[in-house]
């Protein structure tokens, strides 16, 4: 990605329980929309490199941005966009270090023009292709 971009995050949080999966975004500059790829790079023979697609719902306006979120039900090994994702939590650190995740913006409501993506999580490199920013 281009080192001189703007920073497009202001922040993230994302975590989980038993039973569900919250994402909280703030991006770093103006958006329209905003959706979020996650994907198993980590654990080792069982990666299978399916990417799950969801949308990030307007939660905020900010003076810079914008405040995304998505509150996923976790129901191990289904996938279902918008509602439900498969890669189930370490409750004790209420993440999964196995997980990787792409934050992609856009500057409308279709998702049609890409304000960039970000990469994070266990193997940002994942979104190579994508030229992503990594944290």
């Amino acid at each position: 990605a281009d080192a001189d971009a703007d920073v497009l995050l202001a922040s993230h949080d994302f975590s989980c329980d038993a039973g569900n999966w919250y994402y909280t975004m703030n991006t770093a500059i103006d958006t329209a929309g905003a959706s979020l790829t996650i994907v198993n790079t980590g654990d080792g023979g069982d990666v299978s490199l399916i990417e799950e697609e969801h949308s990030l719902i307007p939660y905020a306006m900010t003076p810079v941005g914008e405040v995304y979120g998505r509150e996923l039900l976790l129901v191990e090994d289904y996938y279902f966009e918008d509602i439900a994702t498969g890669y189930p939590c370490d409750v004790a650190s209420a993440s999964n270090p196995n997980l990787s995740w792409k934050v992609t913006l856009f500057g409308d409501s279709d998702a049609t023009v890409s304000l960039g993506c970000v990469a994070l999580g266990h193997d940002p490199t994942h979104f190579a292709a994508d030229d992503c920013q990594s944290e």
